[in-house]
Order: C-alpha cells, then structure tokens, then sequence
C-alpha cells in the first residue's frame, strides 16, 4: 500500500501524465471538434478517419480516457500537495536542530572557544540571535546543548497556503466539470430558447450597437427576459461586456454579435409602372408588410424572402438552398385595390429578370440583416472554492517571495581535556539572500566579544 501511494505521488508518474495530456490536447486542438462523422472520414480516409472516430478525437475532451488521464494527472498533484503540504506544516511547527558535524557541513559556519561554561555561552548565544531578530529555541542532549535561531515563519505559512490552495482548485475545477455547464446561444431580437437543465427560458428583447463618430464598434448591449415555464417575467436585466445577468447561479454573459443570416430587414425596392413612371420610386418594406408607393393607390409587398433562392425545375417550385446570402430573392407583389398587377420573384443580383417586358416591375436594391447577440451562458458551481484557491494562492506567492527567512544553528560542548567551551555555529546562506555572508560575520564578531572574552 505504502508503495503504490509513493508510486501515485511520485514525479515520474506527474511528468509521464503532463505529457500524455499535452499531447491529447495538441491533437483536440488541431483535429476539428463536433463535425459529421462523414467529413471525417472524407477529410481522413476510411481506414485513419476511422480511427479518429472509434478513438473519439472528434470530441476529445468529453472521452472518458482523456477525462480518466486528467483526473489521474489531478490524484498525483493532490497526493504531492499533501505530501509537501505535511512537510511543511512540520518545518512551521517543529524546531529542527543540528548536530556539530551537520552544522559544519553549512556553507556559512564557524568555531568558536568559550571562556565560560555551556550555559552561560548558550545563554549569550541566544541573546545574540535574538539581536538579530531570530527566534529561538533549545535542546539538552547528551554532552552538548544545541540551539536553533529562525526567522520566516510567515514564509512557512506562506508556503504551506500556497500548497493548500491546490486542493480548492481541484476540487471546484471537478464540482464544475461534473456538474456544470457552458455553452453559446445566438438570439435575435425577440427570439427566446430554453436554457439547459433549467426549467426556464432567456428571451432577447433587444440588440443594441454604439459606435463612436469614426464608425468603430464602441459598446454593445442585449435587454435580457428570463422567463419561467408559464411565460411569466422572473428577471430583466440589460447585459454588457463585463456586467452579466446572474439568476440561480446561472451567468448570461454578453459575449459577441453578428449579422442574423435567418431573418432580413428593411427591403429596399424601387418598382416602376403606368402609374410610377419610368424612373420608379424607391420603396423601403418591412418582410411581408405591405406600403404604399408615394402619390399613387398602389400597395407593394415583400413577401417571402429566400438567402440562397434555387428554381427546382422537377417540382417546378422554389426553394432555399442554405443560409449563405448567394442568391437573395424577395417575391414581391404590386397591387390595386382587388387587382395584382404584379407578382413575382425579384433577384438583388440579376435585375429585372424574368419581367423586363411587363407593365409594372421592381428592382432589389438592397436589404439589412438585423443583428444577433451571442450570449455566454455558464454555470459552475466550483467556482466558489477557484476563487479561494486562487486567492489563496496569490498570498502564498507573496509571502513565500517577499517574506525574509533566515536560519541559524549552534552546538555548544566542553571541549576536550579543558575547561573552556567549544562553541560551533552555522547559517543558511540562501540564493536570494546576498548579504547572509556580511550578517553571518557581523554575528561571529559579536559572539568573539562576548564568548570568547
């Protein structure tokens, strides 16, 4: 048991998992996720688009396999985090004292022969770390008493903080892949959809788009409906980047926005006949409302409006190909009182084709696209503990970088065959610590004066 928990903790295992999931990463990355399972196959051949496939890197990160290495990858981190974790609680509870040959074997030591007995040079050598801000604390063992003098403890917290600020992360990072969620949703004005596993629906009343006066994008903005399964109001809120709607841990966020290839808006014809002239009148239409051309009793419509307009001649019918604006076709009608004097499909890109010999035509010049909001909506219900461990984190960072820490030993002994003590001292001298050497000397001078004297 002992060596499966030294083997699940070890490095090799956290290195071996790092890069079996930083190379499945690179692989989800590059190979396009959530497409037909035929453009795989046709994009990779049978035999490797089959594999791709069976292996599930068409939706890599949902796999089990690639969910089972990462959450091993998290159980080694956690077994190393509570390892250190101990490790370090004990170095911030437990005084650790060294022996003379552990002590001279420090980069920083020094010998030094006392005048006086063991304790008194204790006594004076514990004065002198205290003047030196450290903190003591002293062992009788046989034959000789050891001390100990630190400074850092805040560091030691510092650093335990930063290793128990792990276990938040992980935890909550799991809480929110099991039970949360985060998808997009685009919505026109108008236009609500149900929101997962929830049993209300978020309704976009409005899209609005600022721009400044050199035409750029400044702000923009969606009024938000939550709705519950009556149809009745539950909240309203009017999202921008960075100010969300919050309701039952749920976040709508306003994430981007884009043309709506679905719907059109405000139809720009100008129609010609009789009654309009040769040079025609311009007319902008709502789809499928009706307007009077100026100074005449005629009424035009915009009827049925097709992005991508294709003539089947085997059903002798119209259709709509695709979303994509290849073709764009409106059916508009000219009509007076209870007569139509014109009814056809009317082309942006070809004119007036199909009725250039007819009394009354009408020429597509032109139409909008409202625009859509594409909304963020997530939930994660770990997010509480990620944000503790990453303000946990941030603190032990601090500290454990800014926050001074010194060490200091001391063995003091009867030396042999006299009556004089034999006083061996030493100090850690840190990488980040340049002047450990001129303080260290500066404390060897002041124990010569008051030990050896």
């Amino acid at each position: 048991m002992i060596r499966a928990y030294r083997f699940a903790r070890s490095l090799q295992v956290g290195i071996a998992l790092l890069v079996l999931l930083t190379l499945s990463s690179l692989a989800g990355v590059i190979i396009p996720q959530g497409l037909d399972a035929q453009r795989y196959l046709n994009q990779w051949g049978a035999a490797a688009g089959g594999l791709l496939l069976r292996m599930g890197l068409d939706r890599l990160f949902s796999t089990r396999w690639y969910n089972l290495l990462l959450g091993l990858f998290s159980l080694n981190i956690l077994l190393c985090t509570i390892n250190r974790l101990r490790a370090t609680i004990a170095a911030l509870t437990h005084s650790r004292f060294l022996t003379t040959d552990q002590i001279n074997s420090l980069a920083l030591h020094a010998e030094l022969a006392g005048k006086e007995g063991p304790e008194i040079t204790a006594e004076k050598t514990i004065l002198s770390l205290r003047e030196q801000h450290l903190s003591t604390s002293l062992l009788r063992s046989a034959g000789e008493i050891r001390i100990t003098g630190r400074r850092g403890s805040v560091r030691e917290a510092g650093s335990a903080l930063l290793h128990l600020s792990i276990l938040p992360l992980l935890i909550g990072g799991l809480i929110g892949k099991m039970t949360g969620f985060s998808y997009m949703q685009q919505l026109g004005a108008g236009e609500s959809a149900a929101v997962r596993e929830r049993p209300f629906f978020v309704r976009c009343d409005f899209f609005e788009l600022e721009r400044n006066e050199e035409g750029a994008v400044k702000d923009y903005k969606s009024g938000l409906t939550l709705l519950d399964s009556a149809g009745d109001t539950i909240v309203r809120k009017v999202i921008e980047v960075n100010r969300p709607l919050v309701y039952g841990g749920i976040k709508f966020y306003q994430s981007s926005y884009r043309s709506d290839p679905r719907r059109v808006d405000d139809i720009t014809l100008v129609v010609t006949g009789p009654l309009i002239g040769a040079i025609g009148r311009k007319v902008v239409l709502q789809p499928g409302v009706g307007g009077t051309v100026k100074g005449t009793d005629l009424v035009v419509t915009a009827g049925r409006f097709m992005p991508d307009f294709l003539f089947d001649m085997k059903t002798k019918q119209a259709q709509n190909r695709s979303h994509l604006h290849r073709n764009p076709a409106v059916f508009v009608t000219i009509t007076r009182g209870a007569d139509t004097l014109f009814a056809r499909w009317v082309f942006q890109k070809f004119g007036a084709m199909h009725h250039a010999d007819e009394a009354y035509g009408a020429s597509f010049l032109s139409y909008d696209m409202p625009m859509s909001t594409g909304l963020l909506i997530k939930e994660n219900p770990g997010s509480v503990l990620i944000w503790f461990g990453i303000i946990g984190m941030s603190i032990g960072v601090l500290l454990v970088f800014w926050a001074p820490r010194r060490r200091c030993w001391a063995a003091v002994r009867r030396s042999n065959g006299a009556d004089a003590t034999l006083l061996t001292i030493g100090c850690d001298a840190a990488r980040d610590d340049p002047e450990a050497a001129a303080r260290f000397n500066g404390l060897i001078r002041r124990l010569s004066t008051i030990v050896t004297d």
